[in-house]
């Protein structure tokens, strides 16, 4: 490359007795050109078994198209590629599996074959070193446990009560009548009854005076789908939010050690637990990241999720109908009192929730880190490449469900049960053995929460359902949605 360069100053410099500054930029221009060229063809080079790769004639690839419309992005790679295809994405080869009978090469692979750390590896600063993506395989599966030991079904008993409460106090607050915007609102919702929930009553006070759920805005916004492809990038907001919230934790901690809890919450769980290997009790600092793991990842999804599922409801009269006659039949009256029993029961509210989750999941892509390289069929993924999963490809595939773009909780009943038809074709939650551990918690959550509002209010959705945000790096409707109420008895 520098013999090139210096051959064309040479023969510049001959024929022109003055090298001018508009020869000097052509040498610079042609240069760059040859890189840029260099670069984009060796890019485009795959082996021979590697799966279909998406042709690109610029150094980024195709960011342009998939940063505008992902979805469509690899909808489209399906309809010319078929199950699988490769594309370059700024500076990653990312492999897409676009449809359930492939899925396996990504759910059937171990830690040692696709890897998380490497994906998610621009969330350290938020959790913080040694905890969930930044731990080895075995300390994260333990620190998961930790969670899951104070999600048991004895515990949603309890959760029940904390969300009506929850609820009872955000209804003081709307009054009678006026209006609200979705998101916003469910996202208070969502932050109180989790942190009540998995933390104790004595987070309520940080929520109240420290802002913790304005806190927890700010961490989330901070994080762009820019930080997966260049994880070292500032982001000012996210850490002054994670400096804030950790002193929050810390202190909650301290309180907690000198004012010992019966409750077995999360928090208790974290306390008193031990990592097996070096049976020293968990440090501080990793509780603390687990708290902030765990809280995270429950609510911006938990609250994109149950305001995708109000809007659906009250903008479609016929489903409206019937959720509510659900609701008379198992409530009885408007104001009695829920119960885990109660909420168990409706079973077509959850089946509403699972549609909009199908129809708009907040995480529009899993992802792993090709460890080792994946044969499937005929192909050969290479080690490097970063495999990905779409949940909403998959929740559209017209092979899977009927009228794949309708709003049809009865796909999720018998005797259709479309998303049984193959295996992993129902991604609102993951699958294979880093599914959510949350899921239980998260309907019950949001059925206990939307049984209470539409109990208490008739509402309407000013406007049309808004479309998809795809800004972020959890994706939910674009705002404002503003949904009008006015109380019912």
């Amino acid at each position: 490359m520098l013999n090139f360069i210096v051959g064309i100053v040479e023969s510049t410099t001959e024929s022109n007795d003055v090298f001018t500054f508009s020869s000097l930029l052509l040498v610079i221009f042609t240069a760059l050109l040859v890189i840029l060229v260099v670069h984009t063809v060796s890019t485009n080079k795959q082996s021979k078994n590697a799966p279909p790769r998406m042709t690109h004639y610029l150094p980024v690839g195709h960011i342009v198209g998939f940063g505008m419309h992902p979805v469509k992005f690899i909808q489209d790679g399906r309809k010319k590629f078929g199950d699988m295809f490769t594309a370059r994405i700024l500076n990653k080869d990312m492999t897409f599996l676009t449809h359930p009978d492939v899925y396996d090469l990504f759910f059937k692979g171990t830690d040692d074959e696709l890897g998380l750390r490497e994906v998610y590896k621009f969330m350290t600063p938020v959790f913080g070193k040694g905890v969930v993506y930044d731990a080895d395989s075995q300390m994260m599966m333990e620190q998961v446990k930790f969670v899951s030991s104070g999600l048991t079904t004895q515990r949603f008993h309890h959760f029940v009560d904390v969300f009506e409460e929850e609820v009872d106090n955000k209804i003081k607050q709307l009054g009678e009548t006026g209006t609200f915007g979705c998101t916003d609102t469910m996202a208070d919702l969502i932050i109180f009854t989790a942190s009540r929930s998995l933390l104790g009553n004595g987070i309520r006070e940080f929520l109240e005076t420290k802002g913790l759920g304005t806190l927890y805005h700010d961490l989330d916004a901070g994080i762009s789908a820019l930080s997966f492809f260049y994880p070292g990038i500032p982001q000012g907001q996210r850490d002054r939010a994670s400096t804030a919230i950790r002193s929050i934790f810390s202190e909650l901690i301290e309180k907690r050690k000198l004012n010992p809890d019966d409750d077995q919450d999360v928090l208790n769980e974290l306390l008193n637990a031990k990592y097996r290997e070096s049976g020293e009790p968990v440090p501080k600092e990793h509780i603390i990241g687990v708290l902030i793991a765990g809280l995270f990842a429950g609510q911006h999804t938990s609250t994109i999720a149950i305001s995708w599922t109000l809007m659906s409801i009250i903008s479609n009269k016929h489903i409206y109908e019937k959720v509510m006659e659900e609701q008379k039949r198992i409530m009885c009256e408007d104001n009695a009192k829920l119960s885990y029993d109660k909420v168990m029961e409706m079973e077509y509210l959850e089946r509403c929730m699972r549609e909009a989750l199908r129809m708009y999941p907040p995480l529009i892509m899993l992802m792993r880190y090709v460890k080792k390289a994946r044969k499937w069929g005929d192909y050969i993924v290479p080690k490097g490449n970063v495999l990905v999963v779409s949940p909403s490809v998959t929740g559209r595939c017209e092979d899977v469900y009927e009228n794949p773009d309708v709003f049809d909780p009865e796909r999720f009943a018998e005797p259709r049960k479309e998303h049984e038809k193959k295996r992993h074709a129902n991604l609102a939650f993951g699958s294979g053995r880093h599914k959510c551990i949350g899921e239980n918690f998260a309907i019950l959550q949001v059925k206990s929460i939307i049984s209470k509002l539409l109990r208490t209010y008739d509402m309407k959705l000013l406007g049309k359902l808004p479309t998809i945000d795809y800004t972020s790096l959890v994706v939910g409707p674009t705002t404002p949605c503003v949904i009008e109420y006015k109380k019912r008895f």
